[in-house]
C-alpha cells in the first residue's frame, strides 16, 4: 500500500463484478448499523472468492484495478449514490469503512499537488 494524501492510505483492493457485460454490477455490503450500501473492497484474491462464493450469484469475475481506474469506478458509484466503501466485508462486519467523499478528496488533492510538481 502506498501513501495516497498525507495520512491516508491507498489500497490496492479486489472487487467482484457481478454478471456480465453489458450489464455488470459491484458487489455491495450493507451496512446493517445505517443500512446504507457500500462497495465491498477486498485486500487479497482468496477474501474476495471466498465473499464471492457466498454471497454473490454464479456469475462473477474478481478485478484488480489500478489506481486511476479505481479512482472512476469510485467516482461513479458516488455519482450513483453509494456513499461508502468496506474493505474485507463478511457476514456482519468489515475491516474498515471508508467515505467515498473523503476518498475522492484525497485522490484530487494528490493529483493537484502532481500537476503542481510537474
Amino acid at each position: 500500500m502506498n501513501s495516497l494524501a498525507d495520512g491516508a492510505i491507498e489500497l490496492e483492493p479486489w472487487l467482484i463484478v457481478l454478471g456480465t457485460a453489458p450489464e455488470t454490477t459491484l458487489a455491495i455490503w450493507r451496512i446493517e448499523a445505517s443500512g446504507d450500501d457500500s462497495i465491498a473492497l477486498f485486500s487479497d484474491r482468496d477474501r474476495a472468492e471466498t465473499y464471492a462464493r457466498s454471497h454473490c450469484a454464479a456469475e462473477h469475475e474478481l478485478i484488480l484495478l489500478d489506481t486511476p481506474s479505481l479512482v472512476r469506478v469510485m467516482a461513479d458509484c458516488f455519482r450513483q449514490g453509494i456513499r461508502y466503501a468496506t474493505l474485507n466485508p463478511t457476514d456482519n462486519s468489515a475491516r474498515q469503512v471508508f467515505v467515498l467523499r473523503d476518498v475522492l478528496s484525497a485522490a484530487r488533492a494528490k493529483l493537484e499537488q502532481a500537476r503542481r510538481s510537474s
